[in-house]
């Protein structure tokens, strides 16, 4: 693998959406670590700012930065760093720049990439639906799932319909092997490990995500955590289970206080989608991927408490829509919040279960205790409204088959 393209000199760029403990954060911090490399930048609220920094990072608020962004100039924007970010915002009005993941899934050529980044700025000249239809054919499915099935789609999208927060995104890469093995984003040909290979138990997978909110912070991950932690200890209290729990590698201490769990942390991607294809029940955080995954390998799911105001406003919109699934809530506890600062019932909820546990535990066994009949009509039922949300630039054609197609081709 060539990483000769990230140099030292590189100026780079970390955006200010979710600074968590995830695969942004792991690249972030690998990079950091480097004594070499001392140009990067940060932008975002001066909160944020002292968030990132609170963990270890040592960062600089970018110049010109806030005033490119709000005078909506790519070029503004671009001539601040060096030419490996990537400006990805529906914000800006024009199409996307779409590089970091493009550069992730590549091959690490330097001619390759260098080209393929050229071929994506001449792209901010085509209207949204050529963009998008010249941007799939530069790409290679087998190689670039995530940032297809993540990323591609725009406007009238399941993207901008579940809300997620992607205003004034901009990702940096790293050089660094250990960094993309972290990530697990490009990883060997192999079969899932014998520890996950299913056996007579069924295998719940439980995923809390990589997505860790500045406006919450550390403490409230670690909490939630824990309260996952002992609801699923006590619905495997007899241990007829075989329940996986994924979390951030900063929480991996907490393996210790639950013996009838099994707690990882990174994962290989395509481990991670092994793990998806091969349980029996999957619970998770109602995250865009997650549910697009949940969907294509037909997987009973069971939805966790929100940790980010991104996932409340995906659950909301889904639940309008149709979406049947079951829930630790009513689907008229999730509500939208216009301000992504205002996460104070996000504290509410964390207090109410962690004074309520039983209430959540009954409800993953109620989950648990569907019948096969109950679960085929739900995941039927759920495949309908995705296909119903995703469409394309234009509104008019549905990609829900596309989007079949950039897992088939990645996980087969």
């Amino acid at each position: 693998m060539n990483f000769r393209f990230f140099k030292p000199k590189h100026k780079i760029l970390i955006s200010a959406h979710d600074f968590g403990l995830g695969p942004t954060s792991i690249l972030a911090q690998s990079l950091v670590d480097n004594k070499k490399q001392q140009n990067f930048s940060f932008l975002g609220t001066e909160k944020q700012k002292n968030f990132f920094k609170q963990q270890g990072y040592r960062v600089d608020l970018a110049e010109n930065m806030e005033k490119a962004l709000a005078e909506r100039s790519v070029e503004a924007v671009i001539s601040c760093f060096d030419p490996i970010l990537v400006i990805k915002s529906w914000q800006l009005g024009i199409p996307s720049l779409y590089i970091d993941n493009c550069l992730w899934f590549w091959q690490y050529d330097e001619k390759k990439v260098i080209d393929l980044y050229r071929k994506i700025i001449a792209l901010k000249k085509e209207t949204p639906a050529l963009f998008g239809k010249k941007l799939a054919e530069l790409v290679d499915i087998n190689t670039h799932y995530p940032f297809i099935l993540g990323h591609l789609f725009s406007s009238k999208s399941l993207i901008q319909r579940f809300g997620t927060l992607v205003e004034k995104r901009v990702d940096f890469l790293s050089k660094y092997n250990h960094s993309i093995e972290l990530f697990g984003a490009l990883v060997p040909e192999k079969k899932l490990p014998k520890t996950y290979q299913k056996d007579s138990k069924k295998l719940i997978y439980v995923q809390l995500g990589g997505m860790l909110n500045p406006n919450t912070g550390y403490e409230f991950s670690v909490d939630y955590a824990n309260l996952i932690g002992n609801v699923l200890n006590k619905v495997n209290s007899k241990n007829n289970y075989r329940i996986v729990l994924k979390v951030t590698p900063s929480l991996s201490h907490i393996q210790e206080k639950f013996n009838n769990l099994e707690i990882i942390t990174t994962l290989p991607f395509k481990e991670h989608m092994s793990l998806i294809a091969n349980c029996d029940y999957l619970i998770m955080q109602p995250g865009q991927n997650g549910i697009y995954e949940s969907v294509y390998f037909k997987k009973r799911i069971f939805l966790l408490p929100e940790q980010t105001t991104s996932h409340t406003i995906n659950v909301n919109e889904m639940f309008k829509e149709g979406f049947e699934c079951d829930s630790c809530l009513s689907a008229s506890f999730y509500h939208p919040k216009k301000d992504a600062e205002d996460v104070g019932y996000l504290y509410e909820g964390l207090k109410y279960y962690l004074a309520n546990q039983q209430r959540l535990v009954n409800s993953i066994l109620k989950f648990l205790a569907k019948t096969e009949e109950q679960h085929k009509r739900e995941i039927k039922s759920r495949y309908r409204t995705v296909d119903k949300l995703l469409h394309d630039f234009d509104g008019k054609n549905t990609l829900i088959a596309e989007v079949n197609l950039f897992i088939k081709n990645f996980v087969t």
